[in-house]
C-alpha cells in the first residue's frame, strides 16, 4: 500500500486534482487545513480516506491509477 500510495504522489497533478476534496468533506486529494492562526503551516499535499466503517467510504476519491490502489 506505502509502493502504491507513493505513486500516486508522483501523477501528474492534473491526474491527481481528478480526486479532489470538496469544500465540504476532509476526504479526497488536498492539502492539510489550518485550523487556527497559531498553527504552523503545512504545504505537504494529502490524499485522505476513510476505510472504516465502511458506511464512510467514499469511493470516488479512491484513485483508479495507479493500478491496484485499492
Amino acid at each position: 500500500m506505502k509502493d502504491v500510495a507513493s505513486e500516486f504522489f508522483e501523477l501528474p497533478a492534473e491526474e491527481k486534482k481528478k480526486y479532489a476534496m470538496d469544500s465540504s468533506d476532509i476526504q479526497g486529494y488536498g492539502q492539510a487545513y489550518v485550523v487556527s492562526e497559531e498553527q504552523t503551516l503545512d504545504w505537504s499535499d494529502a490524499l485522505m480516506l476513510v476505510t472504516y466503517p465502511t458506511r464512510y467510504r467514499k469511493l470516488q476519491f479512491w484513485p483508479k491509477t495507479p493500478e491496484g490502489f485499492k
